[in-house]
């Protein structure tokens, strides 16, 4: 055997080891991106499942409390007697914020308006939860603004007295 076709053996025993390696590394990476698939899955944050847990509801208690305590000090202006129910608050959302930031990488705010409270990204773009004021609250600063239950219940009393009237005979007004 000459020494060109002994280079020439070496050189394709190496083209079949390079080929070989080149297979290996692709089932290495498609097992890598299945892997990586299913960790996604795991970590993507299910809201209304997350909301469901125990530490969810909490976490809403928590944000519920906190708005509530903040609304009752405007009204009130007792602050004093807020300030331990609003520092437990704060204290209690930072450890929850931390926790989702680090299991699920997303990072929360607190925030509210007169229509809302309730948890969003930075640009309002993602909402963890979302808590309409005007659905959920019977407390009235003013006394001329009513609510949406205000205005059913005087409408179902309505309907009632014009269905009494009707069976009475009297003239409906």
């Amino acid at each position: 055997m000459t020494e060109i076709e002994y280079l020439l053996g070496e050189k394709e025993l190496l083209e079949e080891s390079i080929r070989a390696s080149r297979r290996h590394c692709k089932q290495l990476l498609e097992k890598w991106q299945c892997v990586n698939n299913i960790l996604e899955d795991h970590t993507k944050l299910n809201k209304e499942e997350f909301l469901n847990t125990e530490f969810g509801g909490e976490l809403e208690y928590t944000i519920t409390t906190w708005d509530q305590t903040l609304e009752k000090d405007s009204q009130t202006g007792e602050g004093k007697e807020n300030i331990k129910t609003l520092a437990w608050c704060q204290a209690r959302w930072e450890v929850y914020r931390m926790a989702i930031k680090h299991f699920y990488g997303v990072e929360y705010y607190f925030t509210r308006t007169d229509e809302y409270y309730g948890l969003c990204t930075e640009d309002e773009s993602d909402w963890l939860m979302k808590v309409e004021r005007g659905l959920t609250s019977c407390n009235m600063t003013d006394p001329d603004t009513k609510t949406n239950i205000d205005r059913a219940v005087e409408a179902v009393i309505h309907l009632s007295q014009e269905c009494l009237s009707k069976l009475r005979g009297e003239d409906c007004k």
